[in-house]
């Protein structure tokens, strides 16, 4: 049989039997390629560097770098390639497909690039699209060569640049754009720890961090490499203090979309990101930005767009590299600098800043509500008037997988909306309570918000008692006494009476309620801590002599421990009570020795209060010339102060 060839052969060899008009143009490729940009040195990486290692050592022939927008991917795998760059003898060749930009290289251009690269005269290079993948691979046929593929466009990309030689390390943001059969890493945002020592090492040595503002600055930047970079630059070419910049990124007067690094624009290099979006996804993006929960799921998309394909929505998102994806707890989180360029976009079809929060709170209060009630079946809505077992645990999962968002919104509220804010917390702190969990995070800014934002001090006292009430019946009776001390406190300084007295009433039952449970458990230290309260109450109810009978058995207990703050406290409130009550030698016996205590454990606040009340007890005695010296030490105190 006779081969017959006519025509243009491309690549190093053409067999034939018969030739009758053939023409070969062929130059021999160069034989090292060295192409790789320089590395930089990685902060916080060593834990991904170990992964990529791994996966090279199972000889694949490709691997792909994802994760969110500006982690830090080209860097890490550059910094990678550099370190396994002697296993490819026959050189390194790199590609930045320009993913991350406005003009990202097609597929037929990063073709022809990469013959080119690889030694071929353009003239060589094929005129038809279609003869580029077969080229490429006779080109690096048998060569031991590792492609970078750096911001890859789409998922063929990796598929047409693989060979069955060589290993393509190829670096995309988000998901899914490496075909399957990839091996894949993603990266995340740095550590706070390793955030911050990017972020110092970036800027000059001579900028002096004072408190906490490189923390903050690490925070604003959502351990992104990008914007710590761009923060470090703004810092090295300005004026502003790391406290000062923090705070004018923090209010927007600084807005993040204005900085820069390494030549790229942060708002320019994410409005890429934005325009890619679908058209459902945009305003999802800037009205997240106002969103103060950590976790962005269906329910936080929803709060913001309405029902329209949430987990559509989240996915592109995700796709894009805006969104960060949690995989132990199946959560993804929006990164602080996406949240305040998202900000920074809203449109008048938005409304402001203020309206969109309104309305992801008034969502939240509604869900959390309707959640609270099936779970608790308080409205059952079957026949047969029973909750089914699987709407409960749907409720209950509810506050599982929104608690942390439920917190957020709890503290946003409370600067701004009382409603909202007592509408998310009620039922969050009776699911906190069934669990046993803490309740501070949530307990604190209600109290605040009910303070500050009640109107007056009448309508403040009504909710603090109806909330201690809740607490009373969740069995919270640390809390409950928190809302009637609030309460009290009200009432004290609008200088009411009558709801100071009722407010301290309330506290005395609650605390001699507290008493006898620790009478009831023998626990020594909690009945005499239980006896300071009930005596305090007694001592504001004009009770001082049963208030003296209570602090003097706290007294005894205290004696026997080391705790010389809390002895000096008791010894000073003794004093105080016992003059009240018309034993004055006592008093001055007490005072003297809370005195003495206070000195040595230089409390000078209590020193200055026990001075005073001891000038007065001895005035009381008529030993005046010694109660003048003692007001003139309470004065010097003073001035020291």
């Amino acid at each position: 049989m006779v081969n017959e060839f006519s025509g243009t052969a491309h690549g190093p060899v053409v067999q034939a039997g018969r030739i009758d008009h053939l023409s070969v143009h062929y130059r021999p490729p160069a034989t090292h390629l060295r192409q790789l940009p320089p590395a930089v040195e990685l902060v916080g990486r060593d834990t991904e560097l170990a992964e990529l290692r791994s996966l090279a050592d199972t000889a694949t022939t490709a691997i792909g770098v994802g994760g969110p927008r500006w982690a830090g991917r080209s860097a890490l795998a550059v910094a990678f390639a550099h370190e396994i760059a002697d296993r490819y003898p026959d050189g390194q060749l790199y590609l930045d497909l320009r993913g991350n930009r406005h003009n990202p290289l097609s597929q037929e251009e990063a073709l022809r690039w990469a013959l080119r690269s690889s030694g071929l005269a353009a003239e060589d290079v094929p005129d038809d699209p279609s003869h580029l993948v077969s080229a490429y691979r006779s080109a690096l046929a048998d060569r031991q060569v590792l492609v970078v593929l750096d911001n890859v466009v789409d998922e063929t990309t990796v598929d047409v640049f693989t060979r069955p030689a060589g290993l393509v390390l190829a670096t995309g943001r988000g998901a899914p754009l490496f075909p399957r059969g990839v091996a894949k890493l993603h990266v995340r945002p740095l550590a706070l720890p390793d955030a911050i020592a990017l972020l110092r090492r970036e800027a000059d040595s001579d900028i002096c961090w004072y408190g906490d503002s490189a923390e903050r600055l690490a925070r604003l930047c959502g351990g992104l490499p990008l914007p710590l970079i761009a923060v470090a630059d703004y810092l090295r070419r300005t004026a502003y203090s790391p406290r000062g910049l923090a705070d004018l990124l923090a209010d927007g007067r600084v807005p993040l979309s204005s900085l820069s690094a390494n030549g790229v624009s942060l708002g320019d290099s994410l409005a890429v990101s934005y325009r890619r979006l679908p058209e459902e996804a945009r305003p999802a993006l800037r009205r997240l930005g106002v969103f103060p929960g950590a976790t962005v799921n269906d329910r936080a998309v929803q709060a913001v767009i309405g029902d329209r394909a949430p987990d559509a929505v989240k996915r592109a998102l995700i796709a894009e590299g805006l969104l960060v994806e949690h995989w132990r707890g199946g959560t993804t989180e929006l990164p602080a600098p996406f949240r305040s360029l998202g900000r920074e976009w809203l449109t008048d079809a938005d409304g402001p800043a203020d309206q969109v929060l309104d309305r992801i709170l008034d969502h939240y209060v509604d869900a959390a509500e309707s959640a609270r009630t099936a779970w608790l079946g308080e409205h059952p809505p079957g026949t047969d008037g029973r909750l089914s077992e699987m709407v409960r645990r749907t409720s209950r999962g509810f506050f599982l997988g929104e608690a942390e968002n439920l917190r957020s919104l709890v503290e946003s509220a409370a600067t701004r909306r009382l409603d909202a804010a007592v509408g998310l917390a009620l039922p969050l702190l009776e699911y906190l309570t069934r669990q046993d969990e803490d309740l501070q995070a949530v307990h604190e800014p209600l109290l605040r918000a009910i303070t500050d934002l009640s109107g007056d001090h009448r309508n403040a006292f009504a909710l603090l008692v109806r909330l201690n009430e809740t607490y009373s019946r969740m069995s919270r009776p640390a809390e409950a006494a928190d809302c009637l001390i609030e309460a009290q406190r009200l009432a004290r300084a609008a200088h009411d009476d009558e709801l100071e007295t009722r407010a301290t009433r309330l506290l005395l039952t609650a605390f001699e309620t507290k008493l006898a449970l620790a009478r009831e458990s023998g626990d020594r230290e909690s009945i005499a801590n239980s006896l300071v309260l009930v005596a305090s109450a007694h001592h504001d109810l004009d009770n001082p002599r049963f208030a003296r009978q209570l602090l003097l058995e706290a007294l005894d207990f205290y004696r026997t421990t080391d705790d010389v703050p809390e002895i000096a406290d008791v010894l000073a409130e003794l004093g105080d009570v016992s003059r009240e009550a018309g034993h004055l030698a006592e008093s001055a016996q007490f005072l003297r020795e809370s005195v003495r205590l206070f000195e040595q454990i230089e409390d000078t606040e209590g020193l200055a209060l026990a001075l005073g009340s001891l000038s007065d007890t001895l005035t009381d005695l008529g030993l005046h010339d010694e109660a003048a010296a003692l007001a003139r030490s309470d004065e010097l105190i003073d001035l020291d102060e």
